[in-house]
């Protein structure tokens, strides 16, 4: 798979930073308690992924709106976000992204032929391509200059992730056809 094959090769994203909390395992500090069970209870990578979109959605909707009031449903579930400030959330997103990628390596490196994996992988392309447009347009309420770099330095990222992903989405969709033609031919 092309994504998972550069992203292991590459090792860590540009400009993405999280903190190594040991060999393999990512910090995960920038979660509330609730978001840390939801990402221990997700073991399957399909399942992993819509938990790491879901904590990247939600520090995206208070950086396009910092007072905005979030939904009772996802405090209850997820915990309520602390105050942050818009860099501070756009990184936090940012990680999110990265431990999305970490966990597509992982699960690829334990089986490769992972039905799941495509799962997942549609499940981010679907994601970050209305996140792209968003944080585009985030752009336009953003005057500070730190922020701005903090901005733009995760859509170059995103950007190549959601790439590289749509390539691996296409690619394990191949793959998945040809294992079922020889399964047939069998």
């Amino acid at each position: 798979m092309i994504f998972l094959a550069l992203i292991c090769a590459a090792g860590p994203m540009p400009g993405f930073s999280a903190t190594s909390a040991g060999p393999g395992q990512e910090s995960l500090d920038y979660l509330t308690e609730q978001e840390v069970e939801n990402v221990r209870e997700a073991q399957l990578i399909d399942l992993r992924v819509k938990v790491f979109m879901k904590i990247a959605e939600r520090r995206l909707l208070r950086a396009e709106d910092p007072q905005a009031p979030p939904a009772n449903k996802d405090e209850a579930d997820w915990g309520d976000l602390p105050s942050h400030s818009r860099a501070d959330l756009l990184r936090q997103y940012g990680r999110a992204i990265e431990e999305t990628i970490t966990n597509f390596e992982e699960a690829y490196d334990r089986n490769p032929n992972d039905e799941r994996l495509l799962k997942a992988l549609t499940t981010f392309c679907e994601q970050t391509a209305p996140h792209l447009q968003r944080l585009d347009a985030l752009r336009a309420k953003i005057t500070e200059e730190a922020t701005r770099q903090v901005l733009e330095q995760v859509l170059d990222d995103l950007k190549l992730a959601y790439d590289d992903a749509r390539q691996s989405e296409e690619q394990f969709k191949l793959e998945q056809e040809q294992r079922t033609k020889e399964k047939k031919k069998s």
